[in-house]
């Protein structure tokens, strides 16, 4: 893409074998962090296909305007940023895409003394868009074509009860951010959107704590309320209360409407996780040894060397059983090096896994 760094995050083929490719189209050396959300389609001879978008590439930027004296590292007007991660193709031909976005609430309710020192992914919402097959918004889903946000509302605990009553843009709600990591669409053309919530469940940890969300919109782009009576539904996966560090990156949709979710465990520990909901967006208590609708393995139980895991992706196969794909590692803490689960600094090593049905 001309004038800039690209990063392609996600990839799809539609009908009619052309390649649409999903990510962040970046500025300047900060190109990886500060950014726009772009999407292009090729044709099947890797050409730009011209009638898609603007000359076969959609690119917007959908966070917040910077206001006056905000600045980046190097005394550049500030500019904030956004990306997609993930792609889906509806029946009709419409794309649907999930990413994170910077927006006001979250970068002031995150602000420090130093305006560029805020960490982008506390600093972030969840965005959720849909493209028509021409590459243009999409109005009739949520009237602007994207939702962006805590996936539509202040998140409940699984429990459907809200425990951070008020004002959704107060502070304390906002001060944790929010990503959508993966996106599919089911039999129905309901959007189905798996992620991250900071702050935990309830809202009530550090802003480094986080939980798996999973989110369903109807085809208009409105929570769906027939999915955990509020359209979404926080999961716990770690075992403790208010410290868990639990970021779902993949979902997958059996035949039988159910939804595979997995991630990471308690992130600093690097354990591996998943979860299956029903279509109701309860859990599925046949699902896991300890009939909770989960699994989860430590480091040791996928490989002797192993300190940190994670599961990145999830597939089914045509028998139902499932294969997630991720990665093993060492985490340092001596000569300057802070290991965790996203940042494997010895040894590492890839691992599928496969489960029953």
């Amino acid at each position: 893409i001309p004038g800039g760094m690209a990063t392609g995050r996600a990839v799809a083929i539609d009908k009619d074998n052309k390649i649409i490719v999903a990510g962040v189209y970046g500025m300047g050396m900060l190109g990886c962090q500060w950014g726009d959300s772009f999407v292009l389609r090729l044709n099947p001879d890797g050409k730009l296909d011209p009638t898609f978008g603007e000359g076969g590439i959609f690119r917007q930027n959908f966070s917040a305007e910077a206001e006056a004296g905000e600045s980046d590292w190097f005394g550049n007007p500030h500019r904030f940023a956004d990306g997609l991660y993930a792609i889906a193709l509806q029946s009709d031909g419409k794309i649907v895409l999930g990413g994170v976005a910077q927006t006001r609430e979250t970068m002031d309710a995150n602000r420090s003394t130093d305006f560029a020192s805020m960490a982008t992914s506390r600093a972030s919402d969840a965005l959720i868009v849909r493209l028509t097959p021409e590459g243009k918004l999409d109005t009739t889903f949520n009237s602007k074509g994207y939702i962006l946000g805590r996936f539509g509302t202040p998140l409940p605990a699984e429990d459907g009860k809200r425990k951070k009553p008020g004002d959704p843009k107060n502070f304390e709600i906002y001060r944790f951010g929010s990503g959508a990591l993966s996106v599919r669409v089911d039999q129905d053309d309901r959007v189905v959107v798996a992620g991250y919530i900071g702050g935990g469940c309830n809202g009530e940890g550090a802003s480094n704590k986080e939980a798996f969300v999973v989110a369903r919109y109807t085809k208009n782009g409105t929570l769906d309320l027939d999915f955990a009576k509020t359209g979404l539904v926080c999961l716990k996966v770690s075992s403790n209360d208010h410290d868990n560090e639990d970021r779902a990156t993949s979902l997958v949709l059996q035949k039988d409407r159910k939804i595979v979710v997995v991630g990471m465990a308690n992130y600093s520990n690097g354990q591996f996780g998943l979860i299956r909901l029903n279509e109701d967006g309860s859990r599925d208590i046949h699902f896991g040894p300890d009939r909770n609708g989960q699994r989860t393995f430590t480091p040791k139980q996928l490989s002797d060397e192993a300190e940190v895991t994670l599961a990145e992706t999830v597939a089914m196969q045509p028998d139902g059983k499932i294969l997630v794909g991720g990665g093993t590692g060492v985490s340092w803490t001596s000569g300057g090096l802070t290991g965790n689960a996203g940042s494997f600094c010895a040894r590492p090593g890839w691992k599928v896994v496969r489960f029953q049905k």
